[in-house]
């Protein structure tokens, strides 16, 4: 799978730095694929605890994948190396919250990989705004299974709740987008999903994490709550 392509290429990467396996966790939607199969992920997304570390990751000196590599983005707090297979992001960011990470042996390394809460707290935070309809999907996965994780840590949340009840009303109207929900799953198939429900799986979540936003349904989804 190309995701294991890229992670052993960042290990590769990361070989060539001051890096220590626990200066670095791996998150994102990859690392939400290993705990529930839910759809296909490839790209990685890499969070570097220190920002100082972070401009060790860039490839503008040297790197030993540096004939896989057709383009990098150096940002003041990321890292893009752009792939053919697909990208690497190198982030600054710590934990949102106080879940441990796991750990993963992967061909023979051990990695950290970061709790589901600490991933989807991180999409909300930074980008809740722009959730795109994977990054709804992945809420509800979460939700489902770490409800109780999100609703301890809804200080965390519950200021984000009324853009992320913006963004998914305004998905709602994007009738394109709804009719082209298919996600590619875990065996790499289409996978058809009903986005609709998804969206208000969420949006009970929002308003339960704040009770001040409206999720009243429209008069065309009739049937949401019944």
């Amino acid at each position: 799978m190309k995701w294991e392509f890229l992670l052993e290429k960042a290990l590769i990467h990361i070989s060539n730095t001051p890096l220590k396996t626990d200066d670095w966790s791996l998150g994102g939607g990859t690392v939400l694929m290993f705990y529930y199969k839910h759809r296909l992920s490839k790209d990685i997304d890499i969070f570097v605890n220190d920002i100082q570390l972070l401009a060790y990751t860039s490839p503008k000196i040297s790197s030993p994948i540096e004939k896989s590599i057709l383009s990098y983005i150096d940002g003041a707090l990321f890292t893009k190396i752009i792939l053919k297979e697909g990208d690497i992001d190198f982030i600054c960011g710590g934990n949102l919250t106080n879940f441990p990470n796991r750990k993963m042996n992967f061909k023979g390394q051990d990695i950290f990989l970061q709790h589901p809460t600490e991933i989807i707290a991180k999409k909300v935070h930074y980008r809740g705004d722009t959730f795109t309809v994977r990054d709804i999907y992945d809420l509800s996965v979460v939700m489902q299974n770490e409800k109780d994780s999100i609703i301890a840590n809804k200080e965390i949340f519950a200021p984000k709740m009324e853009v992320i009840n913006k963004r998914l009303d305004k998905t709602l109207k994007e009738k394109t987008i709804l009719k082209d929900d298919k996600i590619i799953s875990y065996d790499d198939k289409q996978l058809p999903i009903n986005l609709k429900e998804h969206i208000y799986n969420v949006k009970k979540l929002a308003k339960e994490l704040n009770p001040k936003i409206n999720i009243e349904k429209s008069k065309t989804d009739r049937g949401y709550g019944e």
